[in-house]
């Protein structure tokens, strides 16, 4: 741990730049941006942005201008029913000039025209999974979900065909982020693993590969997207302690105040990242993002995994950062609540 912490000292620093600013809507909109979870890319190069608690898709052209919303809260036909509690259950997607809108609490699969005009809705999964990541790529859907009515719980990685037939099975790992406390065979709450090693994924509506990172390693694997492994990127990259501010990051959830079904225990160490976005010409941003206030530190490498320098971001809480297509998008809030959303330029330094 110590060489790793002496070699991050010699690290370039690599700014980021913001290359568009996406504009706010008009006066005249009373919603915008609560808790942006999920963001896509259509053809023309038209910026998607799926927020679970205002319960719509904001829609901004390639120059920033923004342009519409689709859907909107509800139950009926094209309508979202996401709540606070199942904000992260919502995925985006566009392929074949659709929008696809997953949403986890009731297992639907909401498509629409690009202009916001409902298509159809699709019932898919399985009762007890909760969808932790699901993404349509060229060939099938890729799925990642928990499930803690099996016992031991579980977590699944799966490619599923268009049709939501299983077709492969990438990994099944026990689930251990949530464990029930038991006294006297009932149980008395949940014991709440902080830090837990949730894997990176990564996989484009366009893209080749799909990314799995288990993050108890300095190491991330490549699939195709028929699930068969392609090759393992290693590089340097040390853990971090877990400090005592990470501790009262951490407690300060909403939901884990006051909460007596909830006790919280903490590792000596954190994972050695949270995210891996790919970026163009074969570079990925390996990056540790906090639990609450969701500052970013971490490092770009290039396909071989060799450094070429570090990086730092403050998103904030509830804020967002996401490649699509090896380009970075962020959804930023500054201190007083307002959201902003940019794309972010990453040079690469020279030699």
């Amino acid at each position: 741990m110590m060489l790793l912490s002496l070699f991050s000292l010699f690290l370039i620093t690599i700014p980021h730049e913001k290359a568009v600013q996406f504009t706010l809507p008009s006066k005249d909109t009373t919603q915008f941006l609560e808790n942006p979870i999920d963001m896509a890319l259509d053809k023309e190069g038209n910026l998607y942005v799926l927020d679970s608690l205002a319960c719509t898709v904001f829609v901004w052209d390639r120059e920033g201008k923004f342009l519409r919303t689709i859907g909107k809260k509800g139950e009926g036909p094209g309508e979202f029913a996401f709540t606070k509690y199942s904000a992260r259950e919502a995925f985006l997607n566009i392929t074949d000039d659709h929008v696809r809108v997953f949403e986890g609490p009731r297992k639907l699969i909401h498509v629409y025209t690009l202009a916001g005009k409902p298509v159809e809705d699709i019932r898919y999964g399985k009762e007890g999974a909760i969808p932790a990541f699901f993404q349509r790529t060229k060939k099938s859907y890729v799925t990642y979900s928990q499930n803690y009515s099996q016992r031991p719980p579980v977590s699944e990685l799966k490619l599923m065909s268009y049709e939501l037939v299983d077709k492969a099975t990438i990994f099944t790992v026990p689930e251990g982020d949530f464990v029930p406390r038991m006294v006297n065979g009932k149980r008395h709450g949940w014991t709440v693993n902080a830090f837990w090693a949730y894997p990176a994924l990564h996989a484009d509506a366009h893209g080749d590969h799909i990314l799995v990172g288990r993050n108890l390693a300095p190491e991330f694997d490549l699939y195709d997207l028929d699930g068969k492994k392609i090759r393992t990127v290693r590089f340097k990259k040390g853990r971090k302690p877990v400090t005592e501010a990470d501790r009262e990051e951490f407690l300060s959830f909403p939901w884990l105040k006051g909460n007596e079904a909830y006790k919280a225990e903490f590792p000596e160490y954190q994972p050695y990242y949270t995210d891996i976005l790919p970026l163009t010409h074969q570079r990925f941003l390996v990056l540790s993002q906090s639990p609450v206030h969701q500052n970013i530190s971490g490092i770009m490498i290039d396909e071989n995994g060799k450094t070429l320098g570090s990086v730092a971001l403050k998103l904030g809480q509830g804020g967002r950062i996401q490649s699509i297509n090896g380009r970075i998008f962020a959804a930023q809030i500054n201190e007083k609540g307002d959201f902003s959303v940019s794309e972010l330029k990453f040079p690469v330094p020279e030699g």
